[in-house]
């Protein structure tokens, strides 16, 4: 269709139709002080009781995801061992930190500290477990000095 005076006013009618609908509706949800000030508890014990929600939806869905994660990533032999009810654990809780986190300060999360951070955890993970066995040893040994009779 050839541009003429008629199709360019419709053209502004369509752009000023679109802009109308553009604007910013008023908000229908209500915000976590005025739903905190209609249950008559404080903004904190709301904030804790929603945190107690989120964990208890994200851990029914992180048995499921963890599974379909470990599968994807290659890592099948994990299913069903500790390692696999661990990372269950942590992704629930992981995900319900990260979205207080996300709410209270969305440019504390920086994807670059993701790899750093996933290492600190298997290391702490390494010591903890390094101490765990020094400590049984220990027990051990003590066990067969008690039993002997004599330090060795």
């Amino acid at each position: 269709m050839p541009y003429s005076k008629e199709s360019a006013s419709d053209d502004a009618a369509d752009a000023s139709h679109r802009s109308i609908h553009a604007l910013p509706r008023p908000r229908a949800i209500k915000s976590n002080r005025e739903l905190a000030n209609e249950a008559g508890i404080s903004l904190r014990t709301f904030y804790r009781m929603r945190k107690d929600t989120s964990r208890c939806r994200a851990q029914k869905s992180a048995a499921r995801l963890t599974a379909q994660i470990l599968a994807e990533l290659g890592h099948p032999e994990l299913l069903g061992t500790d390692a696999h009810h661990y990372f269950e654990d942590f992704l629930a809780e992981f995900a319900v930190r990260m979205a207080v986190l996300h709410e209270e300060a969305p440019h504390a999360i920086d994807v670059r500290l993701a790899r750093h951070n996933a290492r600190m955890v298997v290391d702490a993970l390494q010591r903890w477990q390094a101490r765990r066995a020094k400590l049984y040893e220990d027990m051990l040994q003590q066990d067969k000095t008690d039993l002997f009779g004599f330090r060795g």
